[in-house]
């Protein structure tokens, strides 16, 4: 079964972070005191964590929560069209 990306950047930021370390969903949702449920919307892009959650998962994956948002922040830059000045 292949698996589907989510169109979420933050969703493919904290994948990326969580496959790159080796964690699984479950493991990851234990480390943070979240439920699997939750980790799993989250990386499927259908539910956006609290600031408080992404604190707890990115310090779970050993990181700063800033260098999770600024690996979103870069894909969503990369996912939009230039801006064309009006004239």
């Amino acid at each position: 079964m292949r698996k589907k990306s989510s169109p979420c950047p933050l969703a493919q930021s904290l994948v990326a972070a969580r496959e790159e370390r080796d964690i699984t969903q479950y493991r990851l949702a234990r480390l943070a005191g979240r439920s699997i449920q939750q980790i799993s919307q989250i990386e499927r892009g259908e539910r956006e964590p609290k600031l408080s959650a992404l604190i707890l998962l990115a310090h779970a994956l050993g990181m700063e929560p800033g260098t999770l948002v600024n690996e979103a922040a870069k894909a969503m830059s990369a996912q939009q069209e230039p801006m064309v000045p009006v004239e």
